[in-house]
């Protein structure tokens, strides 16, 4: 099912409902499920071609998934029927209680550019399909990490006086700068699955019609997106895994997808010293430009009378809290303040509730 729209624009139930409203029309079209009138969503309809392709209906395939791609080759023949590496799937998700059976992702390719590739799994193994490509992402990400590592998380130091004309407008260091993420998984791996973009939140071995009980990405906090019986997709890759070809920071700021420049809460370029001037009390916070690292924005923040500074966005260009990935920083904020969900770092639950207006 063409797919006309990138899914980086839309957000996460928009996504879900795309990828099954694409399994009801290839069901359908294919005669596996009644055409009844569905009550239709002109935004979702909007982001989907006229009729579904269905020159592959009926083939009997092999299923293939592996850290480098997703394959499918016809079991007849041996044929390669289509093969996607890893990059180019954006988004997966079983189907709903009517398709349960159905599995669908969306993939980005040459021949068939923006499409949602639909799979019936007979025997019941939908929500195992959905698993596996979570848990490719997974050990793909892991590998990625030994050849690579991220700066994440390493302790600020105190507001005090002494300090504040040090700093003056560099900015030296943040609580989540310079800790390979690897360590911080290993310290947090009883209590949740180790994060990844895509965020292995989003998949369960509960049957793939049910909402997703997360950590929700990968005591575990809410998921990034509240799940639903309606809308709860078993897997997310709106950020490309991180590889050797992966975006540089800069080249994914040239987008400016994750400014939050509209935001009350973003103050521009505004430096260290003056936004610690600006948080007097435990919950505040502010958004602000880094003066020095450009593309880079930094949410500051207070508990326990210590402002906190966290760098959003990871040199892949993914805006990122220790334990998730995000669309963007607005998303970020939105989500740890609509939820009450404190932000990780270290010995540090920073609380977002008094945003700062410019």
């Amino acid at each position: 099912m063409e797919v006309v729209v990138s899914m980086k624009t839309l957000d996460f139930e928009s996504r879900t409902a795309v990828a099954r409203e694409s399994i009801c029309r290839v069901a359908e079209s294919a005669g596996l499920k009644s055409a009844i009138k569905r009550k239709k969503d002109k935004r979702i309809h909007k982001c989907l071609g006229e009729i579904p392709n269905m020159r592959n209906a009926g083939r009997e395939v092999t299923l293939a998934i592996t850290t480098d791609n997703v394959s499918m080759t016809i079991m007849n023949s041996g044929q390669t029927l289509m093969n996607h590496s890893m990059e180019e799937i954006s988004f997966a998700s079983g189907g709903d209680a009517e398709t349960a059976d159905f599995v669908a992702y969306v993939a980005k390719d040459a021949t068939n550019k923006r499409a949602c590739h639909v799979i019936e799994c007979d025997g019941g193994i939908s929500s195992d399909v959905i698993i596996t490509i979570a848990q490719a992402f997974e050990l793909r990400y892991k590998q990625m990490l030994k050849r690579k590592q991220h700066p994440v998380v390493v302790p600020d130091r105190q507001v005090n006086v002494e300090e504040e004309s040090a700093w003056g407008d560099e900015e030296p260091t943040y609580y989540n700068e310079g800790v390979d993420i690897e360590t911080i998984r290993q310290e947090r791996d009883s209590q949740i699955p180790p994060p990844i973009p895509p965020l292995p939140d989003h998949y369960s071995s509960r049957p793939s019609n049910l909402p997703v009980a997360v950590p929700a990405p990968p005591g575990s906090p809410a998921p990034v997106t509240p799940a639903t019986n309606k809308s709860s997709p078993l897997y997310e890759n709106t950020e490309t895994v991180p590889t050797e070809n992966a975006y540089s920071l800069a080249e994914e700021i040239k987008s400016d997808d994750n400014s939050p420049r509209h935001e009350p809460w973003f103050h521009g370029k505004l430096t260290r010293h003056d936004a610690e001037k600006l948080l007097t009390a435990d919950g505040e916070f502010l958004v602000r430009e880094s003066s020095n690292k450009v593309g880079q924005f930094v949410l500051s923040g207070m508990k326990n009378g210590i402002v906190v500074h966290l760098l959003l966005v990871d040199p892949e260009g993914v805006v990122r809290t220790k334990d998730r990935t995000f669309d963007n920083v607005s998303h970020l904020i939105s989500y740890h303040k609509d939820n009450l969900v404190p932000i990780l770092s270290q010995e540090i639950e920073l609380y977002l509730s008094s945003p700062i207006l410019k």
